[in-house]
């Protein structure tokens, strides 16, 4: 498997655009300090410890070389160019992939929003028929106390005929009475009117005789 290293770094010195300005003499001092730190007399303990120094020591003749450190260079730089478009590649997924989780976000939201709204407009259709069923239920009770009022009064009707009625009928009685009594009085003058009439017609034949 390929491992690019990038032999600036490895030799402690700056990279990129920055490392192509490095002068020679700034790459041999820095071998220097660099192999004094890394040797494998003084890194006995250390199993790695020569790979390390072979690879500085590497980086180092690659960089002392005038056409090698310019193949590094622009190897190096295409490097970075691929970086930039991988960190870009990534960093358009990463918008891409927040995009789309906010738009899930976003839906779910409105199918949330959509489902609230619908139980609000159930809501809103059962007060509705509640306030309707109201309304008729106090029209029902309006009409039946209208009702109650108009029995009411042709009750009151009822019986202010009854009590007319009542009225005239013990007036009729009176009347029916006073009748009969006048009757009586008639019949007993008209029988005393015939009883004196006879005894008239008795002393005129008493007379003629």
């Amino acid at each position: 498997m390929y491992v690019f290293m990038d032999h600036y770094t490895i030799l402690g010195l700056p990279t990129g655009k920055e490392g192509a300005k490095v002068t020679i003499e700034e790459i041999r001092k820095a071998y220097k300090a660099k192999a004094l730190l890394l040797h494998p007399d003084k890194n006995s303990h250390d199993p790695k410890a020569n790979a390390k120094f072979q690879r500085l020591k590497c980086s180092y003749d690659i960089l002392k070389d005038a056409y090698a450190r310019k193949l590094f260079d622009e190897q190096l730089q295409m490097n970075f160019e691929h970086d930039e478009e991988r960190r870009k590649m990534e960093s358009d997924l990463a918008r891409n992939k927040k995009k789309e989780e906010k738009a899930k976000a976003a839906v779910a939201k409105a199918k949330k929003e959509a489902r609230a709204a619908e139980k609000e407009a159930k809501r809103a259709e059962e007060v509705v028929k509640a306030i309707n069923e109201a309304m008729a239920a106090e029209e029902a009770a309006e009409k039946a106390n209208d009702e109650a009022e108009a029995a009411v009064i042709a009750a009151e009707k009822a019986k202010g005929k009854s009590k007319a009625a009542a009225r005239a009928a013990a007036k009729a009685k009176e009347e029916a009475e006073l009748a009969a009594v006048a009757a009586s009085k008639a019949i007993e003058e008209a029988n005393a009117a015939e009883n004196a009439a006879a005894r008239a017609r008795a002393r005129a034949k008493a007379a003629l005789k």
